[in-house]
C-alpha cells in the first residue's frame, strides 16, 4: 500500500495542514530528520502513534505516513436507479478508507492538542473536553469531569 507522508502540526496557529511532502524538505545528517524551507522549522518522520504524540506535545512539526487513496476508485453517492449497479467495494479498498479515516482522525485530535485538557486513557490522543467518546479509537471517555 502505498501511503503519504503528509506534515502534521506544522504552525497551528494556521489550522491547516502543510502543502510541503517529506520528499520535498531539506536533509539533515540525522535520517527522519529534514528542515521545511517555508517555515524554517525542523520536520520529524514518525512511523509509530507513540513517537508522533511525543513530538506533537512538544510542538515539533511531524510526518507520519497517511493511506493514499489515489489508486482507489472515487465512490459517488447518487440517488435513483443506476442502469448498471457499481461493484461493493473490495476488502483492500475497505481497509485502505478506514487506516485513511484512522490516520485522519489522529490528525484532528493532534491539531487540538493545545486546547485539550485529558488525553483517552486508551490510545493517549488528545480529547477536547466537549468530546465524549474519542475521536481516534472511540473510547467511551465522558465528557471533562463526568463519569463515562
Amino acid at each position: 500500500m502505498e501511503a503519504l507522508n503528509q506534515i502534521r502540526n506544522c504552525l497551528v496557529r494556521f489550522r491547516k495542514v502543510c502543502p510541503a511532502r517529506w520528499e520535498q524538505l531539506v536533509p539533515t545528517s540525522t535520517p527522519r530528520v529534514r528542515m521545511c524551507g517555508a517555515c524554517d522549522r525542523e520536520v520529524f518522520f514518525c512511523e509509530t502513534d507513540i513517537e508522533a504524540l511525543e513530538h506533537a506535545k512538544a510542538g515539533r512539526c511531524i510526518v507520519k505516513p497517511m493511506p493514499d487513496l489515489s489508486g482507489l476508485p472515487n465512490r459517488l453517492y447518487v440517488l435513483g436507479e443506476p442502469k448498471v449497479p457499481e461493484p461493493p467495494p473490495t476488502l483492500e479498498e475497505s481497509v485502505v478508507r478506514w487506516e485513511h479515516a484512522y490516520e485522519v482522525a489522529k490528525t484532528i485530535a493532534l491539531r487540538d492538542l493545545e486546547y485539550a485538557s485529558r488525553m483517552c486513557p486508551q490510545c493517549g490522543y488528545p480529547c477536547s473536553d466537549w468530546l465524549r467518546i474519542c475521536g481516534v479509537c472511540g473510547f467511551r471517555i465522558g465528557r471533562h469531569g463526568q463519569v463515562p
